[in-house]
């Protein structure tokens, strides 16, 4: 049991489909246990949720845990069914349970009232004699292991639908034309008394369903049958649709002219053929185009294209009348036109393009004429204009043409035009007017156009260069001060050129030089290759590459090797020496040189005589003899020698304690080593020195004992018997002192 949980059942120790009767065993033991202490509150609320079934059900809803305690098998029941059907219509349910599988002898009832109970398959059927809604619900008598859960489901019952169906015995008649219509049922039985809603009223179905009427306009009607719902029957209206077509009038169109030429007016006149009255708002069409006749019947229209022509007599049906069109032909011929060309200036310059205007002898611009002379031609736009341009000068004769069109034909004209030789004046730039030495800079020549000029010849301090298709080309100044570049072309048959010359001002070149190194991180005397670069990412030769007292030049690939002894972080420089044109800027890096770690290893007797001198040798982990290293003793030290050997007194003892080290040299550093050698023959007493090793422990252990006491006591004094603190802590350090004194003593 848990009086502190949060649920209810976890309190007691249970499970929501423990049964019953086992649940209340465990309510009275919880009670038992802490009714009247602090969980008091815990075991009423426990008593008001699970002590009786009612109110254990309830909670185990809200809490979605199973409600069926005391039996095997819970059968959740499912009614299906129509959720809408008409009185009298026939109606099956079934029942399934939650697997889906259908339900036998499920009793089916309505408002009370027993409809039977479902067969094999699930199912049951009846039917309904009144309308409105109603529930259907389903139940099934369970047994001690097995319970069955009800279902309702919802029914509406509807009065019964007949759709009606409403015919013409044509679907097109004209205005004054009887027609008459039938109403059915969907079986095709007349419908007596119905009401079919007509556009001037209504008229009433007779025995045989019919009735009659005659329009008196003419349109599209919508004529819709309905009847009142009869007791349990109700009638769904209907509709259909009759075209009523208006009284057929045929036009008759005449002309005062036959034949008559392009731009010329004719008269055209339109009446009805039967009663030959005019006929106002008649429209023609004709080329495109329209026109609407007068009050008289009449109107005026022109052409503007040659050939046999007709025109297209409609009026727009109204609501009583259609209109039958009727046409008429007219013979129209072409204008005869005069062409004249004109060219804008008296002369034209070779490669200027030259304006020329083409118009007929009133003025009249003409559009899509040929142009032509000096080898070139032109088609002239909607403004009967044209432009040419002549590559030679000289005399040139211009002609202009015109193919007929459907409107009219047309003389040519032609007309001498002097041809000159063209002035152009170049146009040199650059870049930037400003450049360093040995750099590329971009040279453009334009002609007065703004044109570029191809194949100039640009000439500069170093040499001549000419420029490419787009009239462009690329120099490079190898001195620094002001240069002077000009750029000419020779002249053609039918160009010449002016000179242009710029100054652009040559400056020496900086080179940001970048050096790097392959690692970041070395032992002390292993190579480093350093690599040194300019801006442009090339490498640099010859650059003098700087680690502390080390120096090296770069080869042909801008690289050299380096080898750094002392340790630390070195700074690499590269620095290079300027030229005339070039001024080099040092750059520098850092590089971590670290030692190499070597541990030593003494090689000495594991006993000997005390008082007495013993040979050492000192190798480092690769078994090499170390020359150098100082080998000590608690009597004596001494130096190895080039064969890492040496001889080291030893005290009167009984153990001594040999160490050797070495100061770090050549880039590697060394880690001592000590070895023990205990002694033999010591005129000491044999525990004096195992007593005083033991003491050093216990001395060391006092002493820490009484700084780390005395504050607290010194506390004590002050508040209890108002001793000052200097006074106690000046007694503390002379103790502590005292200690440490007999401690270094005893070593």
């Amino acid at each position: 049991m848990d009086p502190e949980a949060d649920d209810l059942y976890d309190r007691l120790g249970a499970d929501p489909a423990t049964p019953h009767a086992d649940l209340k065993k465990k309510i009275s033991a919880f009670a038992a246990r802490y009714h009247g202490g602090e969980y008091t509150k815990e075991s009423s609320e426990i008593q008001r949720h699970l002590n009786d079934e009612e109110s254990r059900r309830e909670y185990n809803r809200k809490k979605c845990y199973p409600v069926d305690w005391d039996v095997d098998e819970v059968i959740d029941l499912t009614v299906k069914g129509p959720d809408i059907v008409e009185v009298s219509e026939p109606v099956t349910i079934s029942v399934v349970d939650g697997d889906g599988d259908p339900v036998e002898n499920a009793a089916v009832t309505v408002s009370g009232t027993d409809l039977g109970t479902t067969d094999g398959r699930g199912r049951c059927s009846f039917a309904f004699d009144e309308t409105g809604t109603t529930s259907i619900k389903v139940d099934k008598d369970g047994s001690e292991k097995i319970r069955y859960h009800s279902d309702v489901s919802d029914i509406e019952v509807t009065k019964e639908r007949r759709e009606l169906h409403i015919s013409a015995d044509t679907t097109e008649v004209s205005v004054d034309e009887p027609v008459r219509f039938s109403v059915t049922d969907a079986d095709g039985d007349p419908i007596k008394n119905a009401v079919v809603k007509l556009p001037t009223g209504q008229r009433t179905t007779d025995a045989s369903g019919e009735c009659t009427y005659t329009f008196r306009s003419a349109d599209s009607f919508e004529i819709e049958a309905a009847k009142d719902d009869d007791g349990d029957i109700t009638y769904a209206s209907a509709s259909n649709t009759v075209r009523v077509e208006p009284k057929i009038v045929p036009l008759s169109a005449s002309v005062d002219l036959t034949e008559i030429t392009v731009g010329e007016p004719v008269s055209i006149t339109v009446v009805n053929r039967r009663e030959d009255t005019p006929i106002e708002n008649a429209r023609l069409s004709y080329a495109g185009r329209t026109e609407k006749t007068d009050s008289n019947g009449r109107a005026t229209i022109e052409f503007d294209t040659a050939g046999s022509r007709t025109i297209e007599v409609t009026r727009p049906d109204d609501r009583d009348t259609t209109y039958k069109s009727d046409s008429v032909t007219i013979e129209v011929d072409r204008l005869e036109r005069s062409l004249s060309i004109n060219p804008r200036d008296s002369a034209a310059t070779a490669g200027d393009p030259i304006t020329i205007s083409v118009t007929d002898s009133t003025g009249t611009p003409i559009g899509d004429a040929a142009v032509s002379g000096g080898g070139k031609s032109a088609t002239t736009d909607s403004r009967g204009t044209c432009t040419l341009t002549f590559a030679e000068t000289g005399t040139t004769t211009l002609t202009a043409s015109k193919d007929k069109t459907p409107a009219a034909t047309f003389d040519g004209d032609r007309v001498d035009l002097t041809v000159e030789k063209r002035s152009e004046r170049l146009n040199v730039e650059a870049e930037s007017t400003t450049v360093d030495a040995h750099e590329p800079v971009e040279i453009r020549v334009q002609d007065s156009s703004g044109d570029w000029v191809p194949d100039a010849i640009v000439e500069t301090p170093s040499g001549e260069r000419r420029t490419d298709d787009r009239g462009k080309c690329t120099v490079k100044f190898s001195t620094v001060g002001s240069a002077e570049v000009t750029t000419r072309k020779p002249d053609t048959d039918v160009v010449s050129y002016a000179s242009d010359e710029i100054s652009i001002k040559v400056q020496t070149r900086k080179v940001n030089l970048n050096v790097s190194t392959n690692v970041d991180t070395i032992e002390a005397g292993d190579p480093v290759f350093v690599t040194v670069r300019d801006t442009n990412g090339n490498r640099v030769k010859d650059a003098i590459v700087s680690a502390g007292s080390t120096n090296a030049r770069t080869n042909d690939r801008g690289r050299c090797t380096i080898s750094p002894a002392s340790e630390g972080i070195v700074r690499v420089s590269a620095e290079k020496e300027d030229k005339p044109t070039v001024e080099f800027n040092e750059d520098t890096t850092t590089l971590e040189v670290l030692l190499e770690e070597r541990d030593l290893h003494i090689e000495a007797p594991d006993e000997a005589p005390a008082g007495d001198s013993v040979s050492v040798i000192v190798r480092d982990e690769e078994g090499e003899r170390i020359e150098g290293a100082v080998v000590s003793s608690p009597a004596a030290e001494a130096p190895t020698d080039s064969r890492g050997t040496c001889e080291i007194a030893l005290p009167n003892a009984n153990v001594a304690n040999v160490t050797a080290r070495r100061s770090a040299s050549d880039g590697i550093r060394y880690t001592r080593d000590t070895v023990r050698i205990d002694l033999t023959g010591a005129m000491t007493d044999p525990g004096s020195d195992e007593a005083s090793a033991n003491m050093n422990p216990v001395i060391l252990t006092v002493a820490v004992g009484f700084i780390a006491v005395i504050p607290a006591v010194g506390a004590l004094f002050v508040f209890d018997f108002g001793i000052g603190l200097p006074v106690i802590f000046g007694t503390a350090v002379a103790i502590v002192f005292v200690l440490t004194f007999i401690l270094l003593a005893s070593r």
